[in-house]
């Protein structure tokens, strides 16, 4: 809807020299990720460790890519032939995740965003990867689905132990990758999309109950997540609606199209869009907000607020179980998490085309899910170094500083190629 730019962000400066770039490199992997691998056994912890610096230094998660960064004195064959089979051992994606999400969580705070983000992973020459399912309702297209979560600020402070026991303080974080899955929908275990959601959303919750708020697009619009979740005392949520989707207010069912037309916007403020090809670029807009009390029809007996937002190119409508009162400050937070969010799936879009996960090829199913899984990992370490800031694209209330550092970031992306990856 709105004209953005790639996303910018600074990776860990390595020295020019091959050798100690990559012996750095390591360093900075074991500092990071070490604590993701307890519960590996030492076989499994280098493949993680190599893998992560192959997808580094290559730009691919290919396997063939990840064996020619390594440079191994064996042939390329045998590096290949071993990654792909550590890549199978099941034990690599349970473990990771689960030191994922127990890490994540000690981030998040009440008010954190949990920004949920759907992703089609296209496959459109693949023949033989396994189970390989339609991707969108007509089934023309095929590959595999990705959800995953994303925890956004207000995050609380981490830090890692390094070897000697020594705790290292890292800058704060803008976000951290969660918890991700990978299916496909020609899978044994495929019972839906909203079911996998569900069931990713619900891990999430099991282990910080009501803590963080889920953030999402008219995407997740759908009946069959909205009302579990209205109907929960432990979800809370901002989900952006759909001008067709039905609500009940004062008794009657009317779209949200209807609703948006009879809402009074009594309140306003100036955002501010980042886009086209250049950062420094910003256009101001003048919106004004305010929100009607509504339902679920299927769910009468629950309040829900709905957000409308007037003012851009078209009108946002975004439905929470928050609760809303007539507060500039309070419904401008609403619009503000939104937008957050937006900024924060843009983010980990870039860096998914930048590791060019859809042009991952392996065969079978379980080292496919594998692989998803070590790209959450490269996300956990971009996000540490130096400061993992989030995409300065989007839209902010307030106007953006321009920083030496961020002009010196962009510059540097703008002319970086495959040969120039850290």
């Amino acid at each position: 809807m709105y004209p953005f730019r790639d996303n910018v962000y600074m990776r860990y400066k390595l020295s020019s020299d091959v050798r100690d770039r990559k012996s750095r490199f390591r360093e900075k992997i074991q500092a990071t990720t070490g604590h993701l691998c307890t519960g590996l056994g030492k076989i499994d912890t280098r493949f993680v460790e190599e893998a992560i610096l192959g997808i580094a230094e290559s730009g691919s998660v290919r396997l063939t890519s990840i064996s020619r960064a390594l440079a191994e004195t064996i042939s390329l064959h045998a590096t290949h032939k071993r990654l792909s089979r550590n890549l199978a051992h099941v034990a690599v994606g349970e473990v990771l995740s689960k030191n994922l999400l127990f890490y994540g969580v000690r981030q998040v705070k009440d008010d954190s965003l949990l920004v949920l983000n759907l992703i089609d992973v296209e496959k459109k020459y693949a023949k033989k990867m396994g189970f390989l399912g339609g991707i969108d309702a007509d089934g023309s297209r095929r590959g595999y689905k990705m959800g995953e979560i994303i925890a956004a600020k207000p995050l609380q402070q981490d830090f890692v132990k390094i070897v000697d026991g020594q705790e290292i303080i890292f800058p704060e974080r803008d976000f951290v990758p969660l918890k991700q899955e990978l299916w496909s929908s020609s899978a044994p275990d495929y019972s839906g999309d909203n079911q996998h959601i569900l069931k990713l959303v619900g891990e999430i919750r099991s282990e910080i109950g009501a803590r963080g708020i889920l953030v999402s697009t008219r995407q997740h619009d759908q009946r069959e997540l909205l009302i579990p979740w209205s109907r929960s005392n432990v979800d809370r949520f901002i989900i952006r609606q759909r001008s067709e989707s039905r609500l009940m207010y004062r008794n009657t069912q009317k779209t949200v199209d209807e609703l948006i037309e009879y809402c009074g916007t009594p309140y306003g403020s100036t955002v501010f869009i980042l886009g086209g090809m250049e950062s420094e670029y910003e256009t101001d807009h003048f919106i004004h907000f305010g929100f009607l009390p509504v339902r679920l029809p299927e769910l009468p007996q629950r309040t829900l607020s709905l957000v409308v937002v007037k003012g851009l190119e078209e009108p946002i409508a975004l439905l929470t179980n928050e609760p809303m009162r007539r507060n500039r400050s309070v419904l401008q937070e609403v619009i503000k998490r939104y937008f957050i969010a937006w900024s924060v799936r843009a983010t980990s879009r870039f860096m998914k085309n930048d590791y060019q996960f859809s042009d991952i090829r392996v065969l079978t199913y379980g080292r496919l899910k594998n692989m998803a899984t070590l790209l959450s990992v490269m996300t956990y370490m971009d996000t540490w170094w130096p400061g993992g800031r989030a995409t300065i694209k989007g839209i902010r209330f307030d106007r953006r500083k321009r920083t030496q550092d961020t002009l010196t970031a962009y510059h540097q992306s703008s002319s970086r190629g495959k040969s120039q990856r850290n």
